[in-house]
């Protein structure tokens, strides 16, 4: 019994020391690691900081770059200052961008506080903010204003800014450059206590991920002493993982064939020999065969596909697929008809199903019903050639302008007769570049009603053709969307012999009433 006692407390001793190693060991990897951690979290908030630094002034000189051509055309006094400012503010509203944080922009004040460009609060656009404060006191606004003039060639400002989604202010780090031509200044931001924030946090999962594995890899001494013990828990836990993994399986089964019927396109697979082994809801509507009818049978004894052009039938792909292990696509006019006898216009994709030694083991194909688009694109089509022919058979000059540049994008016969222009030497350009216009009151007036009311009615104008001769008439305009992009659609009447006709009349009228005049006062002299 002593001998036991002894060896039983040898034993424990020899477990204590081993554990309390384990333990100090323990103890040590975790303060390393920590103050480690610790020193590097604080380089990479430094570093994150220069990097978001770096980041704003890269943006803020892209938004420079962007306006670059409209300064230089200013500074020749080829364009006004107001056409040069507005053109400046209309690209940088555009000028969205991402950040860690979401969509950020670029904005532009008056050097004595008035908002010109703020995309996310165009309610703020025009109003001067110069002294308006941040919660700890600090007129921001104005701060923004002496650092531009002080720093001309871009300052860096921190102050406190209402964050969009929150509406609390947090630190925010803005930069910004002086532009003389308008004076006022070019910059953008970001929230520097939720970037730093979310830095520490990310910094503070690494260290805990570090430290975990640290404590791991102590993991096998403790396992040398307990290893005979572990085990039956170990034959216990995996009889026990059997059982969850049959569960899983199961549930696996079921999320599958959830997931096949929420498909908006019919799906159906088969094993090697063609037989159906899936059919998802949809498969089930397009083909009008129920899931129970469909599977274990061959794919061709539910797929009947058709040339719509020569109305023969088609080959199912599946055969194809599973013998060359290869991928098919057919698009090309394909009708798929229903149990029902109704008709579909399909596209149907299949590919082989691979196992991990990449042997062919069956095929999946998706149908898709393009029945509607095909109609809406016949549709489309029939719309296209009706507007072309009254495009180009209107007794009007009609043309399609950019919103944006002003560069002619289509023009038609009319317009070329009137103008003596040809299509290809206007496309491209504007109405400025040709030299038909001025930049007048007129033109300015007509830039600021579509901009403000979207469209001109009745205008009277006046332009020159490529001879050189002043044509007359009236005009309407209407902002439409072109090839995806805004761009203005004009009505042109040209008026200028009719014009000519009324001058004659009233000329004529005139020299009548003169006659009848100096015939009445000879009459009263004699």
């Amino acid at each position: 019994m002593d001998i036991n006692r002894f060896t039983n407390s040898k034993i424990h001793f020899l477990s204590n020391r081993a554990i309390l190693a384990l333990a100090t060991l323990f103890i040590i990897i975790m303060t390393i690691g920590y103050f480690t951690l610790r020193m590097g979290i604080d380089k990479f908030i430094y570093y994150a900081n220069e990097q978001r630094k770096s980041a704003l002034k890269e943006k803020v000189n892209l938004a420079l770059s962007a306006i670059k051509p409209i300064r230089e055309t200013l500074k020749n006094e080829k364009i006004e200052k107001m056409s040069a400012e507005i053109e400046a503010i209309n690209i940088l509203n555009n000028l969205i961008y991402k950040d860690e944080f979401g969509q950020n922009y670029i904005f532009m004040n008056r050097i004595d506080g008035t908002v010109l460009v703020r995309p996310f609060r165009p309610q703020d656009v025009g109003k001067n903010v110069i002294n308006i404060s941040d919660s700890k006191g600090n007129k921001y606004m104005k701060t923004l204003s002496d650092n531009a003039l002080k720093f001309p060639d871009g300052a860096y400002t921190k102050y406190y800014f209402p964050k969009p989604i929150t509406k609390n202010e947090e630190e925010k780090l803005s930069y910004a450059v002086y532009i003389p031509e308008f004076n006022a200044y070019v910059g953008t931001g970001t929230y520097m206590s939720t970037a730093t924030t979310m830095q520490i946090d990310f910094m503070k999962e690494w260290m805990f991920g570090a430290l975990l594995f640290g404590f791991l890899l102590t993991i096998p001494i403790g396992l040398a002493l307990i290893i005979l013990r572990k085990r039956t828990h170990q034959l216990r836990d995996e009889f026990i993982k059997n059982i969850d993994n049959t569960k899983k399986i199961t549930k696996q089964e079921e999320d599958l064939r959830i997931t096949l019927d929420s498909i908006g396109e019919a799906v159906i697979a088969t094993d090697e020999y063609g037989i159906i082994t899936r059919f998802n809801y949809v498969a089930s509507q397009i083909t009008a065969f129920s899931s129970e009818e469909a599977l274990g049978k061959h794919i061709t004894k539910i797929l009947n596909i058709y040339s719509k052009d020569t109305g023969d039938n088609v080959i199912c792909p599946v055969d194809f697929v599973i013998k060359n292990s290869e991928k098919q696509i057919l698009t090309d006019d394909i009708i798929l008809v229903s149990n029902s006898g109704d008709i579909f216009n399909v596209n149907i994709s299949s590919a082989p199903i691979l196992n991990i030694e990449n042997e062919c083991i069956g095929a999946v194909v998706i149908i898709r019903n393009i029945t509607e688009e095909t109609l809406l694109k016949s549709s489309s089509e029939q719309n296209s050639n009706n507007f072309r022919i009254i495009f180009d058979s209107s007794p009007f000059s009609i043309t399609i302008t950019s919103a944006i540049t002003g560069e002619y994008l289509l023009v038609n016969k009319q317009f070329e007769k009137h103008t003596g222009f040809k299509k290809e030497e206007i496309i491209g350009k504007s109405v400025i570049d040709i030299g038909m216009v001025e930049r007048d009151e007129n033109y300015f007036k007509a830039i600021k009603a579509l901009e403000e009311e979207k469209k001109i009615d009745n205008a009277f104008y006046t332009s020159k053709t490529k001879a050189g001769e002043i044509r007359s008439g009236v005009y309407s305009s209407r902002i439409i969307i072109y090839n995806d992009q805004p761009a203005i659609l004009s009505l042109i009447v040209d008026l200028t012999e009719t014009l000519k006709l009324q001058d004659q009349l009233h000329h004529a009228q005139k020299m009548d009433a003169i006659g009848q005049l100096a015939g009445g006062i000879a009459h009263d002299f004699n």
